[in-house]
């Protein structure tokens, strides 16, 4: 389940690395860190939304708010390259914009006892071993 860690306004990385390597490439890519826009979120705003919608946002806040252009969100749980092989411990974190439309994801995947981290240039990969038991003819 993923973790809202920020939002809007400035950025706390935080001492995590790989949300470091996540602000890097955030800074690379050139992204706006904020907007002039000091508009409030108002009920005007919200009426043309189903009405349990209207309740959930109404219920968490958002009137009154000032308008969130950007988040943060880190990720915990498990990953797998294929159904048959097995789960990976993974850590991945995302960062979306709304105000130049961007998503970066960086991920961090143990594979076979070492940690691997994924970001935007790079692909996952995994060796496989030839193993002889499958490769060699059945006599008998």
């Amino acid at each position: 389940m993923p973790v809202l860690v920020a939002r809007g306004s400035k950025h706390d990385w935080g001492r995590d690395k790989l949300c470091r390597r996540l602000a890097h490439e955030v800074q690379a890519a050139g992204l706006p860190a904020g907007t002039d826009d000091k508009a409030l979120v108002t009920d005007a705003d919200l009426s043309g939304l189903p009405d349990v919608v209207q309740r959930y946002l109404s219920f968490m806040g958002v009137v009154g708010r000032p308008r969130d252009w950007s988040f943060r969100a880190r990720f915990v749980g498990r990953f797998r390259l294929r159904p048959r092989l097995g789960w990976m411990p993974a850590e991945a974190w995302q960062y979306n914009s709304g105000l130049e439309i961007a998503r970066i994801f960086v991920m961090r995947l143990r594979f076979a006892g070492r940690r691997r981290h994924l970001s935007p240039r790079t692909r996952p990969h995994a060796r496989q071993t030839a193993r002889p038991d499958r490769c060699r003819r059945r006599s008998g």
